[in-house]
Protein backbone atom coordinates (compact mmCIF):
# COMPACT_ATOMS: atom_id res chain seq x y z
CA UNK A 1 0.00 0.00 0.00
CA UNK A 2 1.69 3.46 -1.25
CA UNK A 3 0.50 6.40 1.34
CA UNK A 4 1.74 9.53 0.95
CA UNK A 5 1.73 12.62 2.90
CA UNK A 6 -1.47 15.28 3.06
CA UNK A 7 1.04 17.91 3.88
CA UNK A 8 3.97 17.89 2.09
CA UNK A 9 3.54 14.84 -0.45
CA UNK A 10 6.55 12.29 0.79
CA UNK A 11 6.31 9.20 1.08
CA UNK A 12 4.26 7.65 4.44
CA UNK A 13 5.33 3.69 6.34
CA UNK A 14 1.85 2.37 6.83
CA UNK A 15 3.63 -0.01 8.96
CA UNK A 16 4.58 2.68 11.91
CA UNK A 17 0.93 4.06 11.98
CA UNK A 18 -0.82 4.28 15.55
CA UNK A 19 -4.43 4.10 15.93
CA UNK A 20 -4.53 4.00 11.80
CA UNK A 21 -2.97 7.37 11.50
CA UNK A 22 1.15 7.46 10.15
CA UNK A 23 3.21 10.92 11.30
CA UNK A 24 5.40 12.23 8.16
CA UNK A 25 8.62 11.89 9.43
CA UNK A 26 9.49 15.30 7.18
CA UNK A 27 6.98 17.40 8.23
CA UNK A 28 5.29 15.70 10.97
CA UNK A 29 1.63 15.87 9.31
CA UNK A 30 -1.04 13.26 10.56
CA UNK A 31 -2.58 10.84 7.66
CA UNK A 32 -5.17 8.41 8.37
CA UNK A 33 -4.05 5.07 6.06
CA UNK A 34 -7.71 4.77 5.14
CA UNK A 35 -7.95 8.23 3.65
CA UNK A 36 -10.14 9.72 6.26
CA UNK A 37 -8.01 12.58 6.58
CA UNK A 38 -7.63 15.59 4.22
CA UNK A 39 -6.24 19.06 4.92
CA UNK A 40 -9.13 21.49 3.81
CA UNK A 41 -5.84 24.12 3.18
CA UNK A 42 -4.46 26.40 0.54
CA UNK A 43 -1.26 26.40 -1.23
CA UNK A 44 -0.21 29.49 0.73
CA UNK A 45 -1.32 27.58 4.12
CA UNK A 46 0.37 24.89 3.35
CA UNK A 47 3.59 26.49 2.66
CA UNK A 48 3.45 28.54 5.61
CA UNK A 49 3.28 25.24 7.48
CA UNK A 50 6.40 23.23 5.57
CA UNK A 51 8.14 26.95 6.38
CA UNK A 52 7.76 26.47 10.24
CA UNK A 53 8.43 22.87 10.16
CA UNK A 54 11.50 23.77 8.23
CA UNK A 55 12.76 26.39 10.57
CA UNK A 56 12.24 24.20 13.58
CA UNK A 57 14.41 21.59 11.59
CA UNK A 58 16.86 23.41 10.77
CA UNK A 59 17.27 25.12 14.77
CA UNK A 60 18.00 21.79 15.35
CA UNK A 61 20.73 21.52 12.75
CA UNK A 62 18.48 18.53 10.74
CA UNK A 63 19.58 19.66 7.59
CA UNK A 64 18.46 17.26 4.79
CA UNK A 65 15.06 17.32 6.35
CA UNK A 66 15.10 20.94 6.60
CA UNK A 67 15.63 21.17 2.88
CA UNK A 68 13.24 18.61 1.81
CA UNK A 69 10.49 20.62 3.71
CA UNK A 70 11.97 23.90 2.66
CA UNK A 71 11.72 23.46 -0.89
CA UNK A 72 8.30 21.36 -0.43
CA UNK A 73 7.16 24.77 1.04
CA UNK A 74 8.33 27.12 -2.18
CA UNK A 75 6.28 24.56 -4.63
CA UNK A 76 3.12 25.25 -2.77
CA UNK A 77 4.42 29.32 -2.64
CA UNK A 78 7.42 30.16 -4.94
CA UNK A 79 7.14 33.68 -3.66
CA UNK A 80 7.59 32.99 0.06
CA UNK A 81 10.62 34.54 1.24
CA UNK A 82 10.84 32.86 4.53
CA UNK A 83 11.03 30.06 2.97
CA UNK A 84 13.84 30.90 0.57
CA UNK A 85 15.93 32.52 3.73
CA UNK A 86 15.21 29.21 5.51
CA UNK A 87 16.85 27.50 2.54
CA UNK A 88 19.57 29.97 2.63
CA UNK A 89 20.18 29.05 6.46
CA UNK A 90 20.44 24.99 4.87
CA UNK A 91 22.62 26.12 2.14
CA UNK A 92 24.98 27.41 5.31
CA UNK A 93 24.84 25.37 7.96
CA UNK A 94 23.26 28.18 10.11
CA UNK A 95 20.28 27.59 12.97
CA UNK A 96 19.60 31.05 13.37
CA UNK A 97 18.95 33.62 11.12
CA UNK A 98 21.03 36.28 12.82
CA UNK A 99 23.60 33.68 12.99
CA UNK A 100 24.05 33.99 9.05
CA UNK A 101 26.29 37.40 9.35
CA UNK A 102 29.18 34.65 10.59
CA UNK A 103 29.12 32.41 7.37
CA UNK A 104 32.94 32.81 5.86
CA UNK A 105 31.26 33.20 2.08
CA UNK A 106 29.37 36.01 1.12
CA UNK A 107 25.46 35.39 1.39
CA UNK A 108 25.62 36.37 -2.07
CA UNK A 109 27.22 33.56 -3.67
CA UNK A 110 23.88 31.78 -2.97
CA UNK A 111 20.81 31.84 -5.27
CA UNK A 112 18.73 31.27 -2.52
CA UNK A 113 20.04 34.90 -0.48
CA UNK A 114 19.19 36.45 -3.96
CA UNK A 115 15.69 34.55 -4.17
CA UNK A 116 14.95 35.29 -0.51
CA UNK A 117 15.95 39.22 -1.48
CA UNK A 118 13.58 38.98 -4.47
CA UNK A 119 10.31 38.20 -2.92
CA UNK A 120 11.42 39.92 0.92
CA UNK A 121 9.55 42.81 2.56
CA UNK A 122 11.65 46.04 3.29
CA UNK A 123 12.96 44.57 6.72
CA UNK A 124 13.96 41.16 5.56
CA UNK A 125 15.74 42.81 2.66
CA UNK A 126 17.34 45.13 4.94
CA UNK A 127 18.20 42.08 7.46
CA UNK A 128 19.73 39.76 4.65
CA UNK A 129 21.97 42.48 2.96
CA UNK A 130 23.23 43.87 6.29
CA UNK A 131 24.33 40.19 7.05
CA UNK A 132 26.18 39.87 3.74
CA UNK A 133 28.02 43.50 4.23
CA UNK A 134 28.66 42.48 7.87
CA UNK A 135 30.86 39.24 5.69
CA UNK A 136 32.15 41.43 3.04
CA UNK A 137 33.34 43.93 5.24
CA UNK A 138 34.90 40.89 7.73
CA UNK A 139 36.48 39.55 4.44
CA UNK A 140 38.00 42.71 3.63
CA UNK A 141 39.52 42.91 7.32
CA UNK A 142 40.70 39.46 7.25
CA UNK A 143 42.27 39.98 3.84
CA UNK A 144 43.90 43.16 4.92
CA UNK A 145 45.86 41.21 8.36
CA UNK A 146 46.56 38.30 5.49
CA UNK A 147 48.26 41.29 3.63
CA UNK A 148 50.02 42.27 6.51
CA UNK A 149 51.14 39.61 8.17
CA UNK A 150 52.38 38.67 4.73
CA UNK A 151 54.18 41.68 4.31
CA UNK A 152 55.63 41.17 8.17
CA UNK A 153 56.64 37.62 7.04
CA UNK A 154 58.63 38.63 3.99
CA UNK A 155 60.26 41.72 5.82
CA UNK A 156 61.58 39.15 8.88
CA UNK A 157 62.66 36.84 5.95
CA UNK A 158 64.34 40.01 4.59
CA UNK A 159 65.91 40.70 7.62
CA UNK A 160 67.18 37.02 8.00
CA UNK A 161 68.86 36.86 4.78
CA UNK A 162 70.70 40.26 5.54
CA UNK A 163 71.95 38.71 8.87
CA UNK A 164 73.01 35.83 7.31
CA UNK A 165 74.49 37.47 4.22
CA UNK A 166 76.46 39.47 6.95
CA UNK A 167 77.73 36.37 8.29
CA UNK A 168 78.69 34.94 5.11
CA UNK A 169 80.89 38.14 4.16
CA UNK A 170 82.24 37.96 7.87
CA UNK A 171 83.43 34.27 7.38
CA UNK A 172 84.49 35.13 3.83
CA UNK A 173 86.71 38.15 5.25
CA UNK A 174 88.09 35.74 7.97
CA UNK A 175 89.14 33.35 5.62
CA UNK A 176 90.57 35.90 3.82
CA UNK A 177 92.87 37.49 6.62
CA UNK A 178 93.36 33.87 7.97
CA UNK A 179 95.54 32.93 4.48
CA UNK A 180 96.69 36.12 3.98
CA UNK A 181 98.42 35.48 7.98
CA UNK A 182 99.66 32.04 6.72
CA UNK A 183 101.04 33.26 3.91
CA UNK A 184 103.00 35.89 5.90
CA UNK A 185 104.42 33.68 8.47
CA UNK A 186 105.20 31.39 5.91
CA UNK A 187 107.16 33.86 4.03
CA UNK A 188 108.62 35.15 7.33
CA UNK A 189 109.54 31.34 7.90
CA UNK A 190 111.29 30.78 4.67
CA UNK A 191 112.84 33.87 5.00
CA UNK A 192 114.40 32.91 8.38
CA UNK A 193 115.50 30.04 7.24
CA UNK A 194 117.31 31.72 3.87
CA UNK A 195 119.23 33.94 6.45
CA UNK A 196 120.44 31.17 8.86
CA UNK A 197 121.83 28.98 5.44
CA UNK A 198 123.23 32.37 3.96
CA UNK A 199 124.75 33.21 7.81
CA UNK A 200 126.30 29.61 8.21
CA UNK A 201 127.88 28.98 4.58
CA UNK A 202 129.70 32.67 5.02
CA UNK A 203 130.60 31.61 8.44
Amino acid sequence: MVLNCEMCGSSLNVNKAINDVVVCEYCDSATNIHGFIHLNMSSDQRAAALMKRGFVLTEFGIWDKAKFVLKKAVEYDSENAKAYLGLLMVDTKSTKEELLYLHKEMLSNYENYHKALQFADVELKGRLESYNHKIEERIREEEIRRQKQQREMEQKQREEDAKMQALKEKEEEEREKTVVNITIFTFVIILVIIIIVIVRAVG
